[in-house]
């Protein structure tokens, strides 16, 4: 399971977060086309089924599978955006829940400490007992 932390630089409020997924992300060519920049998934860094959180200011908003790995982007951004993978769309829901309860549930439930909230990266979870349970919980 990916948190995929969006960019304040990109999304400048919760409205164009909504638009994005709602309005553009359907729309890309293919459909579910999320770009990333260099160094946020590796090339093995993510399964197509993958549970995905995406985050925005410390609250998750829509939850969804990937439907790839991640691909090399060859479109008009590529330069800024080498890679991507697809979302898919029929997996996309709207959600809210705050990125510090789950950090508070993953740290009870596994008894690992590592942080959710403070890392700027995308972390990722691997505990398949505790994404079951999370995943499951959303349903």
């Amino acid at each position: 399971m990916r948190i995929v932390k969006l960019s304040e630089e990109i999304f400048s409020d919760l409205e164009s977060v909504m638009r994005f997924f709602r309005d553009y992300l359907p729309q890309r060519d293919p459909p579910g086309k999320f770009r990333i920049t260099e160094g946020r998934i590796t090339q093995d860094g993510l399964e197509p089924g993958e549970e995905m959180l995406f985050s925005y200011n410390g609250t998750i908003y829509f939850i969804a599978q990937s439907a790839t790995g991640r691909l090399e982007n060859e479109d008009e951004h590529q330069n800024e955006y080498p890679f991507y993978f697809l979302v898919d769309m029929d997996t996309l829901r709207p959600v809210e829940i705050s990125l510090h309860d789950v950090e508070q549930r993953y740290h009870q439930e596994t008894g690992e400490t590592k942080s959710l909230v403070h890392t700027r990266g995308w972390p990722k979870i691997e505990n398949e007992t505790f994404i079951t349970s999370f995943w499951n919980s959303l349903r």
